[in-house]
């Protein structure tokens, strides 16, 4: 009977290592597809926030990890321009001199993202935030993905 018992705790130890149950970004160069930088997610969601190139005003999207996808939740910026993310069905208000878009719900596999040190860009998932201008050079293309992994990768990555 010990025996059963020490058997199923040893492959139910190895499935808690190896089951992917941690969401993660990660980073790749979009071009050698090397990564570059995984990033542990807070609660499924994650930010990204910039400078916008014409405007030169901080925005800011919010997205959640669903099934290993991305999904725009919110866009939030300063001044608003023709071509913003809504279809009519969006909750649209100011707050706090933001103009804030909720309830996108847009899926993306993956979010392409061409670095410029003027835009500074930053990925931010609870009181975590990685400038990805320290793990890129200007005018590197590189593309994110989200996936969830297992304890291993975190103990042997």
């Amino acid at each position: 009977m010990k025996k059963i018992i020490v058997f199923l705790l040893a492959i139910l130890g190895v499935t808690v290592v190896f089951l992917p149950i941690i969401p993660v970004l990660t980073v790749y160069d979009q071009h050698s597809n090397n990564v570059l930088l995984a990033f542990r997610l807070e609660n499924n969601t994650f930010s990204v926030r910039w400078i916008h190139s014409v405007e030169l005003e901080p925005w800011q999207e919010t997205f959640q990890l669903r099934k290993g996808r991305l999904v725009l939740q919110e866009t939030r910026f300063k001044a608003y321009g023709a071509g913003m993310p809504t279809n009519g069905k969006e909750e649209i208000f100011v707050e706090n001199g933001w103009i804030i878009i909720r309830g996108i719900n847009r899926t993306y596999d993956s979010l392409p993202i061409s670095i410029s040190k003027v835009s500074g860009y930053q990925l931010i998932s609870g009181e975590k935030v990685v400038n990805l201008n320290d793990w890129t050079i200007d005018g590197q293309k590189i593309v994110i993905k989200g996936n969830r992994v297992g304890l291993w990768s975190l103990i042997y990555p």
